[in-house]
């Protein structure tokens, strides 16, 4: 039987907390990667941008270099 010693206490938080921080830094690096694919994609048309109702694409902003 395990008795509820300080440590064992001490020691049963301290495995809460890694865990809980492996959980937060996969949470981080998830986002970071879902940013890096979103950056890495082309951006959409000014000219497709400038419509009454534009498509999703142009929440990421437009690319004036394009060729109308």
């Amino acid at each position: 039987m395990m008795f509820n010693s300080p440590a064992n206490k001490i020691a049963r938080k301290l495995i809460l907390l890694a865990i809980m921080l492996v959980f937060l830094a996969a949470l981080s690096f998830s986002n970071i990667m879902k940013q890096s694919v979103v950056s890495a994609e082309p951006l959409i048309c000014c000219s497709a941008c400038d419509v009454e109702n534009p498509p999703l694409p142009c929440r990421h902003g437009c690319s004036p270099s394009c060729k109308e």
